[in-house]
């Protein structure tokens, strides 16, 4: 796949190094994964890459505030209780569009509701790394991509 990328859709720095090539030639000599790359590029190249394509973060909606300013309580029967609030305004009235995202703020609190409540405590013991990633991330980013 690499040998096939056209070099002018890469992205050339300054110096006149390629970004992609830089990687790619760094992972093939990685025996192992390698948890930075941080030294690959000079200074002024890593200066050059952090001021392309910035972007701003966007502002949540107001309903998004309102929905996770809801949940700042400090026992579980309280967290139910707005999940159960929240869940009757959805009814007849509810809109994928204006209620996505409160959707999945409810769908990620009542996942974790569930662990924490469990016996033993599932968020209170140690797991190995592909346990959070089945049972937190993925639930939480099949909801996002809508899968």
């Amino acid at each position: 796949m690499y040998e096939n990328m056209d070099e002018t859709l890469k992205w050339r720095l300054k110096s006149g190094r390629y970004v992609e090539d830089v990687i790619y030639e760094f992972g093939c000599s990685c025996q192992f994964e390698e948890p930075s790359n941080y030294e690959l590029f000079t200074t002024e190249e890593r200066e050059d890459i952090k001021s392309k394509n910035i972007k701003c973060n966007p502002e949540p909606e107001e309903d998004v505030i309102t929905c996770l300013n809801a949940f700042n309580k400090t026992n579980v029967h309280d967290i139910r209780e707005v999940m159960a609030q929240f869940s009757m305004r959805q009814g007849s009235e509810y809109t994928i569009q204006k209620d996505f995202s409160t959707d999945v703020i409810i769908y990620a609190i009542h996942s974790l509701v569930l662990l924490y409540e469990r016996q033993p405590n599932a968020l209170g013991i140690d797991h190995l790394e592909n346990w959070y990633n089945i049972n937190l991330w993925a639930l939480l980013l099949t909801r996002l991509s809508g899968t």
